[in-house]
């Protein structure tokens, strides 16, 4: 497709997480009655007293294979420069450390909503924080999930 760009569906593969994640924990926390920590206060969410925390992470950039679906040359000169990026790039092991810290320490340390890079809540981007466009991400999330869920009942859940 000549109109496709690796980056760009990157790009906003992580915008879509960004605002999914927000949106459910937006989601969350008006069902259990804990406090909005997706808008107001700091920018990249926090507070909050939900049962259930919704984190987003990066990781940083680590030394993986990904590079095997770019194009050819810069296979090339990523391999090339290899030396480099394995001196500047973090282990893949070293890049979970977001996501295991999330994991232990999202709900002690009130992190509802909130953006991780290398295990530290960041403010993201502008449009990350766009509340039409969470919305949008949300509904279109729901609509594609919808026909795996099943309707929970009120008087047996």
């Amino acid at each position: 497709d000549a109109g496709y760009s690796m980056f760009e569906a990157y790009s906003k593969s992580k915008l879509a997480q960004l605002l999914a994640t927000r949106g459910l924990q937006r989601r969350e926390l008006a069902i259990s009655g804990g406090e909005d920590a997706t808008s107001g206060g700091e920018a990249a969410g926090g507070g909050g007293a939900g049962g259930v925390c919704f984190v987003s992470c990066h990781p940083g950039n680590s030394f993986t294979d990904i590079t095997r679906h770019f194009p050819a040359p810069v296979r090339l000169a990523y391999q090339y420069l290899r030396f480099f990026y394995e001196g500047v790039q973090v282990a893949p092991a070293d890049a979970a450390n977001s996501s295991v810290h999330a994991v232990c320490r999202a709900v002690l340390d009130r992190m509802h909503g909130q953006y991780l890079e290398r295990c530290v809540p960041v403010a993201p981007s502008a449009v990350a924080l766009d509340e039409q466009l969470e919305r949008e991400i949300t509904a279109r999330s729901d609509a594609l999930v919808a026909p795996w869920l099943r309707p929970v009942d009120a008087h047996t859940s």
